[in-house]
């Protein structure tokens, strides 16, 4: 081409990024930002929300033992209750009693 007066453009062109290849780079590396990002933000909802399960889990679990141990403690009270009244019959019972 450089016979006929033209310079031969083509080859420089085609080594010489364009400005929709500088423009193409950068929205590719924002889309790859923003789904990093979303993996991110759903990883750590997901983390959040097992950890509020498991809070939750543990104080249900927390209240249900202070309900067995009330009872514990309701049916200790009432075990008390039954040995003073028999008079030392049964285990634990005082024979001046009688």
């Amino acid at each position: 081409m450089a016979l006929f007066g033209k310079k031969d453009t083509d080859a420089i062109d085609d080594l010489v990024p364009k400005k929709s290849d500088y423009v193409e780079k950068i929205a590719q590396e924002t889309i790859r930002k923003d789904k990093v990002d979303t993996l991110v933000r759903r990883s750590e909802m997901e983390q959040f929300y097992h950890e509020k399960s498991q809070s939750e889990k543990i104080a249900e679990l927390k209240a249900e033992l202070a309900k067995k141990d009330k009872e514990i403690d309701e049916l200790k009270e009432e075990i008390r209750a039954l040995r003073g009244k028999a008079g030392g019959v049964g285990i634990g019972g005082s024979p001046a009693q009688r």
